[in-house]
Parts: C-alpha cells; structure tokens; sequence
C-alpha cells in the first residue's frame, strides 16, 4: 500500500455516501473540512456521511477541521464583477464605495499603513497583481500590472506585511464549536505568525476538553522566522503554498517546502504538502507531468501526506484524482533514493527515550527481516516518532482509543488497528500476536517487532522493544 497518506478536501463533488467510500477505498486516510466555504448544516452531513462511509469501508478516517483565519476581502462591486486591464489606475480605500471599473472598498482597518510598507498588492489568490503608486488619507492609489476579472469579496494580500488581525477571528471561535461539536480529530489554524498562535488554540482545545490535536499552516513569510517553535508547538503542520505562493515570490517557495519539510522531520512532527499539486485534474481527467513531479517531489522529500483541494472539493474527477495521487505514490516509494538514510541526521527527538527506542525498532526490523513493527501506544506517540525513522517495514500503530487511531492515520507508513485494551507484558504480546494473524501482516513463526510504554496508561512514555516471533510465547 502507499505509505505516504492522502488528505481530500470534502466539498460539494464527494458529498454523496458513495464518492467518499470510492474515496476511502481509493486512498484517502484524512478529509479536510474548509470552513472558508459552507455552513454548519452542511459540515454536520458531510461528517455524518465521512464517519458512515469510514464505518462501511471499515477504516480509521481522520477528519480536520481547517478554519477561515484573517483573509481580507475586498468589498463588492455594483455590477459584480469588473475587468482590470494592465495600466489602468485604480483605488482602493477604507471608504464605503460602490465598487466599480475605478475603485473598490477594503474593509480593514489601517489600509494605507500595509500599503505604505509594500510595493505591491496580490488579489484574487495571485492571479491580479496591483503596484502602490501613492497612499493619501484612507485612499490608496494603484496601477494594474497583471489584470482579469476581479468579483465581489476577492481576497487581497500585502506580501511582506504582518497582518494587525489576531488569526482566531470571530468567525473562526464559532466555527471552532462547531467543529468540536462534530468531534473532529485535528485543527488547522490559518495564517499563524508565531507559536504563540498555536498555543493560544491549544488553551482553547484544553478549556473546551477537547482531545483535537494542533495543525499550523505555514502560509506567512513571519512564520518561517519562528518556524522551529512553531513546529514544537504544533502536532502537525501543513505547507499551504496557496496562501504562501502569494507572500513570497515564486521562485522561493520551492525551497521553503523542502526547509519546513526537513525541521518536521527533525522534530518528529507530521507534516502536510498542499495546494495545486494536481490542479488541473479539477476539469481534466489526467493531471500534468509536472503535477505528477511535484507529487512524486513531495514524497521524496519525506511529508507524511499530500493534499487535495479543489481536485476533490468541488472537480470533475474526485476519485479519480484520489485514484492518480495513489498510483503517483506507490511508484515513487519503489526508488532507491527513499532509501537514503535520515535516521542519522541529527533529528532532535532521537535525544529522547522514546525517539532512541523508535529508531532503534527501526534499524532491529530491517536488520531481523521483521514483518512489521507493532507499536502498542495510548497516545500515537510511538508511531509517530518510528514513522519519522521512514523503515521500508510497515508500521502498525495498535491501541484501543478510536481517536489515537484516526489521529494516528495521518503518520506515513502507519496502518492503524484496533486493540483490546491491556494490563501486562503477556497480555500485550498475546494481543499483538492475535491482530497479527487475523489481520495478515505476520504469519505464525514470522519475526516483528514490538514497541510499547511500561507500566501501561501514562501516553508519551515508550520505553520497551521486543524482537519476537509470531507463536512463541504458546
């Protein structure tokens, strides 16, 4: 199977019970809900459906909640929309304006300071680029230098510019309660700028008793200056190269992939790639060669999953899009150049009990031929932490929290299964033995390994290896 999971936006193309089970079956291990679009009513039967589906496919399905965050809008226009061509001047200003061919209203407060410390001004996701000629008052003067079509409500961004809006907005608290109400496993907080970000969500999660875990995206030029306390801080975090696209150039963005990608591996944390990676399968039925490159890239350069958005949300191919990405990963997992060994490049967890116990499972497993590396674990931690070791044997991630599990399935390489809960070294080893044989990924006389925390209960305490064969302890 692909070891590199699979995240798909839920959106109006797979909301039928039936897309999403072709989903799951296809490939997918994580659904995105984007609460920039839709409302509760229909979170709430996209859930029902994704939690029925998992149910009949008889799979772990892990469910995030992604919310809004500070976009800033544009207001609207008289007629719509209007077409910008390049040269023209245009105004945008705090002032309540009918939009039109010359103008539009920007609804935040302080317009002319963020346009007075930026050159240039990205709306409509990149696609229209504004030069700042002149700011007076609360008008801000522009020249258009790339134009097309610009609607009601377009985003517009300042590229360099921090943002004087808290990234929890109002919207975002009530679509937090809506989420925690649909018991979603993880959530994502848009647009962090510091860690401090991440732990303000984290308190929330706590005061509301919620066991959700963290996801920060990285999509803002302040975030790659905190970007290792924001990894610490974080469960996951996702490479959101849309938004990032936009505040960097292009041509750096490349490269902030591979740096974020590399300090999550370091510090043991699960990481996303997404955005555009197979765009233009949202209306063709094939996606490009270079889609298939970054795909391939991606996987390579060790995210634990890869996203779809539009490609699943709202395009003509969902399945088949789920179908393309999975053929992509299992063929790019046949490369020798997977096999480069990162156990050694000083990833900072390995300083720990568990992150040494979690290598060394991984280096005894290739070194025995084991089948697979059991790890029987409260909080996922184990998994986790192996995962980022990248063995060639499969991971099983056992425990009997349903939640662990879900959360557990965002991990590359992790196949989550479910376990009776345990009170000793021989009954775990007994439990191990059992799900082995009944789920096929050892058979009787086969070596595995086994890792756990001893005494059983507290999470984050792994601190036990077995190398064992199938039938020994009868």
């Amino acid at each position: 199977m692909a070891r590199t999971k699979i995240v798909c936006t839920i959106g109006p193309a797979c909301a039928e019970l039936e897309t999403m089970r072709a989903m799951l079956r296809a490939g997918m291990s994580v659904a995105r809900l984007n609460f920039s679009h839709g409302n509760p009513e229909q979170m709430s039967q996209w859930v029902g459906n994704l939690r029925e589906a998992a149910r009949l496919e008889q799979k772990h399905l892990c469910i995030l909640q992604d919310l809004s965050g500070p976009k800033v809008r544009i207001g609207r226009f008289a007629e719509g929309k209007v077409f910008l061509r390049p040269g023209d001047h245009f105004v945008l200003t705090e002032r309540q304006v009918p939009g039109d061919q010359n103008s539009v209203t920007v609804p935040i407060p302080h317009l002319s300071d963020l346009c007075a410390g930026t050159g240039r001004l990205m709306l409509a996701d990149g696609m229209l680029e504004l030069k700042v000629l002149s700011v007076e008052g609360d008008d801000v003067h522009t020249e258009v230098v790339v134009g097309g079509w610009l609607s009601d409500r377009k985003g517009i961004s300042f590229p360099g510019q921090a943002l004087p809006i808290d990234p929890l907005t109002k919207k975002d608290l009530a679509d937090l309660k809506t989420g925690l109400a649909l018991d979603v496993d993880y959530v994502a907080l848009s647009f962090v700028r510091n860690h401090k970000d991440i732990r303000q969500l984290r308190q929330l999660l706590r005061e509301a008793g919620s066991e959700a875990r963290v996801c920060a995206k990285l999509e803002r030029p302040e975030a790659l200056d905190d970007l290792e306390a924001i990894i610490q801080a974080s469960d996951a975090v996702m490479v959101a190269r849309g938004d990032l696209g936009i505040e960097l150039a292009p041509e750096k963005v490349p490269l902030a992939q591979k740096r974020i990608i590399c300090e999550a591996q370091r510090l043991g944390v699960y990481v996303i790639t997404a955005t555009q990676m197979l765009e233009s399968m949202i209306a063709n039925a094939w996606p490009t060669r270079a889609e298939a490159s970054d795909v391939a890239n991606a996987v390579l350069d060790g995210t634990d999953a890869v996203m779809l958005s539009g490609e699943s949300a709202t395009g003509e191919y969902p399945v088949r899009a789920v179908e393309m990405m999975t053929r992509i990963i299992e063929e790019t997992e046949t490369s020798p150049l997977l096999r480069r060994d990162r156990r050694r490049e000083g990833q900072s967890h390995l300083r720990t009990v568990a992150g040494s116990i979690s290598w060394a499972a991984a280096e005894l497993a290739e070194m025995n031929d084991a089948k697979a590396i059991c790890a029987f674990t409260q909080s996922g931690a184990t998994a986790r932490l192996i995962a980022k070791s990248q063995p060639e044997v499969p991971i099983i991630g056992l425990s009997p929290n349903p939640r662990v599990l879900r959360q557990m399935n965002l991990a590359r390489g992790v196949r989550p299964v479910q376990a009776r809960d345990v009170h000793s070294l021989d009954e775990m080893v007994h439990e191990v033995e059992r799900l082995a044989l009944q789920e096929g990924f050892a058979a009787e006389g086969e070596p595995i390994l086994i890792t756990a925390g001893f005494p059983f209960g507290p999470p984050h305490r792994t601190n036990l290896l077995k190398v064992h064969k199938v039938g020994d302890l009868s």
